[in-house]
């Protein structure tokens, strides 16, 4: 019976040996097939140490690896694709017609969005041609305000005729200057007055609208004069503005210095002004008439207008009769006016950043400078002087040379600024009371044309009042432009012809 009992045992004993042995070798079969699907999905670069999975975390873990690597490969597949993207578009040029595109360096199209501003500029600075639409929009231009003029209703009377008739001249290079008219202004100071013939001034709109924006982008934000919203009055903003900054309001100390270039218009270089002109303007017509018009002499076809008296009081330095040879332009003309802007832009910009002031205005000849050093403004004085002597052929005034402190006042472009106030000029609230007092002794001062031009020129005056701490002045004003014929408002900003004011029943 023992013998029995043993071979039963050992016989289980056995199976039992043999069914642990087909365990473990299933369990083996799973650990592998469970190791090659986790190489398939797991890059082999990244690939962890992977353990046998023995309870759930485990299994959560590989999970996690496992969406991890996924998310991975998709980020670097987006990436690829973006650098692909990315790449395309630094394959185009900064600059159109060029052979070489700059895609050596991706820093040059970092922000797409410059190439697309910087082509939009060279769109706009592009060469013109000579259209009649071009040259209707310069006679538009050349009509506003002055269309009741005997010249501007005789170009009218035959406008078609005569606009492709100056049309042919300038396609076929036969375009001749006209006469001229010279004339002589006292106020504010004594100062001759050119003004070409109407169909010259067409061709000087003409040019102005064809390169005004090429060199208005180059100007700096602190130069004045024949610049659209840039005039006396944004001047004397600016230069109000400029001396709070420096002062922290008025609150520490400060200088100004006023300078002025002598005889600036009769003094211009003629080679010298055509010489930056030809750096921008590169069309063969327009630089051809702008060569015309700055080489011609206006003294040689003109017309006198004022009277021999009023020569006698013009200085004859200030007379374009009396300049030298290859030098000055006319003052009146659109060209002389925006030429003379674009002669003095190399002294804005070596002022700004070779002298560095930043608080520095210019409205033509009329400079002024701000800064707390009175020495460094000296310097400053002297360097300007040198430089518009070696490079522009001009030169200081030294008599209108003016240094002060902010705090006690400065005068420019017609207004007085002073700390927390600013004025008008004196001597352009004397011509307004002299206006009313002129006007008072016509014999025909109530008819309809006088009564007009009479009200036009006090609301002129008013409206610069406007601007300034002149109410008390303003109401002085209107005070005495008051009659049967005129009134004005409450606020005193302008006066009204009563015989054409409606009033309503209340």
């Amino acid at each position: 019976m023992e013998k029995t009992s043993t071979n039963t045992i050992n016989n289980i004993e056995a199976n039992v040996s043999d069914k642990n042995q087909n365990v473990s070798a299933a369990q083996n079969n799973v650990e592998n097939t469970v190791n090659e699907k986790l190489d398939c999905q797991i890059n082999e670069k990244e690939k962890p140490s992977i353990q046998q999975p023995q309870d759930t975390q485990t299994n959560l873990q590989i999970n996690e690896l496992n969406k991890e690597n996924t998310e991975c490969n998709t980020s670097k597949e987006k990436h690829k694709a973006q650098s692909k993207d990315f790449d395309k578009k630094c394959t185009l040029p900064l600059i159109p017609n060029t052979e070489k595109s700059p895609t050596e360096s991706p820093f040059l199209c970092h922000i797409p969005d410059k190439n697309k501003i910087i082509k939009n500029k060279i769109d706009k600075i592009k060469l013109h041609e000579l259209t009649l639409e071009a040259l209707f929009q310069a006679y538009y231009d050349c009509r506003k305000r002055k269309r009741n003029t005997m010249q501007s209703m005789k170009f009218e009377f035959n406008l078609e005729r005569n606009l492709f008739k100056l049309y042919q001249d300038l396609k076929e290079g036969t375009y001749e200057i006209g006469k001229s008219i010279c004339f002589v202004v006292t106020t504010p100071k004594p100062r001759e007055v050119w003004a070409g013939a109407f169909r010259d001034r067409i061709v000087h709109h003409l040019i102005y609208n064809c390169i005004k924006e090429r060199f208005e982008n180059r100007f700096i934000k602190d130069t004045f004069s024949c610049i659209p919203k840039r005039g006396t009055l944004a001047g004397a903003l600016r230069a109000r503005d400029f001396a709070r900054r420096i002062t922290r309001n008025y609150s520490e100390k400060a200088y100004f210095l006023k300078a002025d270039i002598s005889n600036y218009f009769n003094s211009i270089n003629k080679t010298i002004l055509v010489e930056i002109l030809r750096r921008y303007v590169k069309e063969k017509w327009i630089m051809d008439l702008i060569e015309q018009i700055i080489n011609h002499d206006p003294r040689t076809n003109v017309f006198i207008k004022s009277k021999k008296e009023l020569w006698n009081i013009l200085p004859a330095h200030k007379s374009l009769f009396n300049a030298k040879i290859n030098k000055g332009l006319p003052i009146g003309n659109l060209t002389s006016q925006f030429f003379s802007n674009v002669y003095l832009n190399p002294l804005d910009q070596f002022v700004k950043h070779t002298l560095k002031i930043k608080y520095y205005c210019r409205y033509v000849d009329d400079a002024i400078l701000i800064h707390r050093d009175p020495k460094y403004l000296n310097y400053c004085y002297d360097m300007i002087d040198d430089f518009l002597k070696r490079n522009l052929d001009l030169h200081l005034n030294p008599k209108k040379k003016n240094m002060n402190l902010v705090s006690r006042g400065f005068d420019f472009v017609g207004h007085v600024i002073k700390p927390n106030r600013m004025y008008l000029r004196t001597t352009i609230i004397k011509k307004t009371f002299r206006t009313i007092k002129d006007w008072e002794g016509e014999k025909n001062r109530f008819d309809d044309d006088e009564l007009e031009n009479f009200r036009n020129k006090i609301n002129s005056y008013l409206g610069m009042l406007q601007h300034v701490n002149g109410y008390r002045l303003r109401k002085k004003i209107c005070e005495k432009s008051t009659t049967l014929f005129t009134a004005s408002d409450k606020d005193y900003k302008k006066i009204f012809l009563v015989k054409n004011k409606k009033f309503e029943d209340e």
